[in-house]
């Protein structure tokens, strides 16, 4: 039987009975836990799932699946509840939430990292330290990491943001950085010298000496930041630099992915985020992708805007900002985008480019009936 034929005709002693087979477990609508459980990462998308299974082992994701594709359910498979905004309806639909399946084992001999799905960044992180390894960041035992931030009151915008993008063509692959503009709002709970300030910033990480960091700082630090927070830093505490919440809050954003970051393009940034709509967002950034990430990234730069909603009432004003500031760089997008930051249903072709067809064949063969619920489906 199709899923269409049998969405909605599975009875609740079915689900419960499913309950009793898991090691995890398994929530309906009326539990306690319930909107624990079905919480997105970003408080905006709301989730409302037929279930949300927690599976303690992988023996357990395999009986979801299965009783899910019997009684004609899909199946959403979600860890953090990042991008959340890009699956469908959840409708008849169990959310099944691998937070707990977190094992990581590190092959220190060929470098290489075997994770489980609900593991975070974090845990391979601290897993690949203690072998003298990095994740994504990579690392070696003569040298380190220097990692941080420097900003200058929002005045100085222009200046830094140029002499950023000059700065990027002179260095080496070493180097990951990028420049934005941050606005914080008057919250009792930030620090007293960011509450409800505004900042232009340039965020780096260095992978060198320190003589070599401090020769590749110099044309930034000669602007003279009124905060410079860069200092040698182990890969594991990378995740700080850029101050995402470590919790799940309320928020919107748009990205554009540029084809080129060429002199229109910083300024056509510039403008953006400077417009008067944009005092409704949080953080208004761009990002290098060249030197190493140049041949796996369909573009050179990735502009992204994002607001906080304090109130469901803010939710209006800080989405039209976003999309101003998006709609703004369209002029310089890149016919792509950038997946990780498609925060709502894209173009399939968008999304994974010639790379497409080979998925629609996968899913083809092996989930024909599209059991599995994914963000950004290869398949109508």
């Amino acid at each position: 039987m199709s899923i269409e034929a049998a969405a909605g005709i599975l009875p609740g002693e079915h689900l419960h009975a499913l309950r009793a087979r898991l090691r995890g477990d398994l929530l309906l609508p009326g539990d306690d836990g319930w909107d624990d459980a079905r919480r997105a990462w970003q408080l905006t998308v709301d989730q409302n799932p037929t279930a949300v299974a927690i599976p303690a082992d992988v023996d357990d994701v395999a009986v979801v699946v299965t009783a899910a594709r019997r009684f004609g359910l899909r199946v959403a498979p979600q860890s953090t509840g990042h991008a959340a905004g890009a699956l469908r309806s959840l409708d008849d639909t169990i959310l099944l939430r691998t937070s707990r399946l977190r094992d990581v084992d590190i092959d220190p001999a060929v470098g290489t990292a075997r994770v489980g799905s609900g593991a975070v960044w974090g845990d391979v992180a601290a897993a690949a330290a203690m072998h003298d390894l990095a994740a994504v960041a990579g690392m070696a035992p003569s040298v380190g990491v220097v990692a941080g931030g420097l900003m200058w009151p929002l005045d100085r915008a222009a200046d830094v943001v140029h002499a950023w993008h000059a700065w990027i063509g002179a260095v080496p692959d070493t180097v990951t950085s990028l420049v934005r503009v941050l606005r914080f709002p008057p919250l009792p709970d930030l620090p007293e010298a960011m509450r409800g300030q505004r900042f232009v910033a340039v965020e780096a990480a260095v992978h060198a000496d320190a003589e070599e960091v401090a020769a590749l700082l110099a044309p930034l630090r000669a602007l003279a930041p009124t905060v410079d927070s860069i200092r040698p830093m182990p890969p594991a505490e990378l995740a700080t630099v850029h101050g995402d919440p470590p919790q799940p809050s309320p928020a919107f954003g748009e990205s554009v992915l540029l084809a080129e970051l060429s002199e229109a393009a910083v300024a056509g940034f510039l403008d953006a985020a400077l417009a008067p709509a944009s005092g409704a967002l949080l953080s208004v950034e761009l990002r290098h992708l060249g030197g190493a990430l140049a041949t796996d990234v369909p573009g050179d730069a990735l502009a992204f805007a994002v607001g906080v909603v304090p109130v469901p009432e803010a939710a209006p004003e800080v989405a039209a900002a976003a999309k101003a500031f998006a709609r703004a760089l369209d002029p310089h997008a890149a016919p792509r985008a950038m997946k990780n930051f498609t925060e709502r249903p894209g173009e399939p072709e968008r999304i994974y480019g010639s790379d497409l067809a080979r998925l629609r064949t996968i899913v083809a063969a092996w989930d024909p009936e599209q059991v599995i619920a994914a963000g950004h489906p290869v398949l109508d």
